[in-house]
């Protein structure tokens, strides 16, 4: 994740999803570097285990990502595990 996070150009703050995010391993390390993050999975079982480490800049959705999200303005960094892939995007209303 550290080299990872050294390609892209995020801002201390920046707002992350983490799709994908099983019991919130990488969620955490992002969230410690400074991040507002949410990570979100379809596991009910796994999202129990990660909310264990939310606070008030990381929080744990149950969620499907082939279902819509909230239309909601922010910088995203979606990550996937375990391919560990990192997107870059920005959704405009």
């Amino acid at each position: 994740m550290t080299n990872l996070m050294q390609f892209g150009d995020f801002a201390p703050g920046t707002r992350i999803l983490d799709l994908a995010c099983g019991k919130g391993r990488h969620s955490v390390y992002l969230n410690n570097l400074g991040y507002h993050v949410t990570g979100m999975d379809l596991s009910a079982a796994s999202i129990q285990e990660a909310s264990k480490f939310q606070n008030e800049k990381l929080v744990f959705l149950r969620q499907d990502m082939r279902d819509p999200l909230p239309l909601i303005i922010m910088t995203w960094c979606l990550t996937f595990s375990p391919v560990s892939v990192i997107l870059k995007i920005r959704l405009r209303i």
